[in-house]
């Protein structure tokens, strides 16, 4: 959930203390350190998480290349109240041409919901970085896997500029 929505649902009441706070905190952090951990772990491919959401980034980084991704959702951190606004028919029109502009690129058998999530505009949704398969992964001084880094999938050579899902 982008800032712009998040103050919208603020005005209109709709969003809690809580989500407010806590994606305040996440969109008021830094990249530095997640560049720094991209580059001790010889980062192939970095980009910020902004308004095309987690997926149209990383489509761009897939584009003409014939590489594909394959993305698990459930190693892709969310926000606690994510699936309660969506209930509430809370999606903003950028994160919905997000999803039209990919609906081609993206394989998945997973509920729609989840792809929404995917293709969330952000604000600042932090930094997704491609790092070789074979690199054993080091953790930064400010940045520890599975508290400030997850890895979210792959990048292989199975579909041509595709996004699978799973």
């Amino acid at each position: 959930m982008g800032l712009e929505s998040l103050q919208l649902l603020s005005k209109k009441g709709i969003a809690s203390e809580g989500s407010i706070e806590l994606v305040t905190d996440i969109m008021t952090k830094l990249n530095k350190d997640a560049l720094e951990f991209g580059l001790i772990n010889n980062a192939t491919a970095l980009t910020d998480v902004t308004g095309f959401g987690l997926l149209g980034h990383l489509y761009e980084m897939l584009k003409n290349s014939s590489l594909s991704a394959t993305v698990n959702f459930e190693n892709v951190p969310l926000i606690s109240d994510i699936y309660e606004y969506l209930d509430k028919g809370i999606y903003p029109s950028g994160s919905q041409r997000n999803l039209d502009y990919l609906s081609e690129n993206i394989i998945h058998d997973s509920k729609e919901k989840s792809i929404q999530i995917l293709c969330d505009a952000q604000t600042n949704g932090g930094l997704l970085i491609a790092i070789p398969k074979d690199q054993e992964i080091k953790s930064s001084k400010n940045m520890k896997v599975n508290e400030d880094i997850w890895e979210i999938g792959e990048i292989n050579s199975k579909y041509n500029e595709k996004i699978n899902i799973i």
